[in-house]
């Protein structure tokens, strides 16, 4: 028999947080005994306790829940109660909680919902969702490198670089704090880094938080481990982060991110089954895609732009700082804003851009539209290792309290020219 409960089994651990939780437990049918449970929530997204189903072999149990504008599906091996996939799509602006769920021969769940459409209005819905297993494709390559998001947590995502040279993954996360708001105060942005084994198709990386800086001024930050990320590409345009977080930091938060590419990839991506994909651009109007990466100024470590290159189509470049001195609206001074637009007009490596924020929403719980520029940038590429920035904030209200701030940074590219 198996249970889907919200309140904790009789044996639990005492010291376990058992608020907003979620448990499928496997009991006995014998005398009762739990042979194993495993939480289906996640404590940074409030869900309530869904609807679950058992394939046509009995090897597999499906779980589905809703929370807000999307569907979490989770399988489970019925044997031992380990996870075999975890899978969160957007289903609606408004979801509802699933009706049924079922899990077909071919893996795909179908799911019966019902929600609300910001331009049907309420409607029904029959979703199918992949939940079948693909070969994992290898995290040590240029390849998966690019701007990444989840279609369900609009205004919150990823810019992923690979370091060949020195086998770095570097993958910095502009989102908010657990509480949000129409505030630049609620931005709150991390690092997920470290070195990836040779051939490795899933790793475990440290979660770092710089704070303190001052916007576009030394001295230099330094990182603090606040948590662990586990990071898998199922193919170059999908992935999963699974994220836990330290007792202390971020609500001590844990979850799990389904990952899509944002803008299209910069490098040539070597698939499980040894093909590789390629989509890259050729050089166009001084812009090169070997320019995406990792880019700051050496005398002001620890903050600094990462810049996706599609030459004559998008740039995406997230700009990870902090509030200027002696100016803060939150105890670690981050900020973070988004360089963005098209590279159609620009001429021998430079364009001006807007400066665009973004607030209103909340980690990896509630999306936000609220984006709305505050300035300009000029991008100068003088190479393709070294490029000049040159901003100049709005002198109005939105922009505070960046407001009619001007300046130039010079930035070269960790990593240099390659890949």
């Amino acid at each position: 028999m198996y249970q889907n409960a919200s309140t904790p089994p009789s044996d639990a651990p005492p010291d376990t947080n058992w608020a907003d939780t979620n448990w499928v437990m496997r009991i006995a049918a014998a005398d009762g005994a739990i042979e194993w449970r495993r939480s289906t929530s996640s404590p940074a997204v409030q869900q309530k306790a869904g609807v679950m189903a058992i394939d046509d072999a009995g090897d597999t149990l499906i779980v589905a829940t809703t929370n807000e504008n999307r569907l979490r599906l989770q399988t489970i091996a019925t044997a031992t109660g380990q996870p075999r996939q975890d899978r969160t799509i957007r289903c609606a602006d408004a979801c509802s909680p699933p009706v049924g769920v079922g899990l077909g021969r071919d893996g795909t769940a179908r799911v019966g919902i019902t929600g609300i459409d910001t331009q049907a209005g309420q409607a029904a819905f029959l979703l199918g969702v992949d939940m079948t297993a693909p070969p994992p494709t290898r995290l040590d390559q240029p390849g998966i490198a690019g701007a990444w998001w989840s279609p369900y947590a609009n205004g919150e995502g990823f810019v992923l670089d690979y370091l060949p040279d020195s086998r770095t993954l570097f993958m910095p996360w502009f989102t908010f704090s657990r509480d949000g708001g129409n505030d630049p105060a609620g931005q709150r942005w991390y690092v997920v880094q470290g070195q990836v084994p040779a051939n490795a198709v899933e790793v475990e990386l440290p979660i770092t938080e710089s704070t303190g800086g001052a916007f576009d001024a030394g001295p230099a930050t330094t990182p603090a481990i606040v948590g662990k990320a586990t990071l898998t590409f199922t193919d170059c345009d999908n992935g999963t982060l699974r994220y836990r977080f330290d007792e202390g930091r971020n609500g001590g938060a844990t979850g799990t991110i389904t990952l899509s590419r944002l803008s299209p990839a910069t490098h040539e991506c070597l698939l499980a089954d040894g093909t590789t994909q390629t989509r890259t651009s050729a050089p166009a109007n001084g812009f090169d895609a070997r320019m995406s990466g990792s880019w700051f100024e050496p005398a002001t470590s620890g903050q600094g732009l990462q810049l996706t290159v599609q030459p004559g189509g998008i740039f995406f470049a997230p700009w990870f700082t902090y509030d200027p001195a002696g100016i803060s609206d939150d105890p670690g001074k981050q900020r973070w804003y988004t360089v963005q637009g098209s590279l159609a007009n620009a001429r021998n490596g430079v364009v001006e851009l807007p400066i665009v924020q973004t607030i209103g929403g909340a980690f990896d719980s509630v999306p936000t539209n609220n984006m709305y520029a505050v300035g300009k940038a000029t991008i100068t590429m003088l190479a393709c290792d070294r490029a000049t920035l040159d901003y100049r904030f709005d002198d109005n209200e939105l922009a505070a309290p960046m407001r009619a701030r001007s300046g130039s940074i010079d930035l070269v590219k960790a990593g240099g020219c390659a890949p």
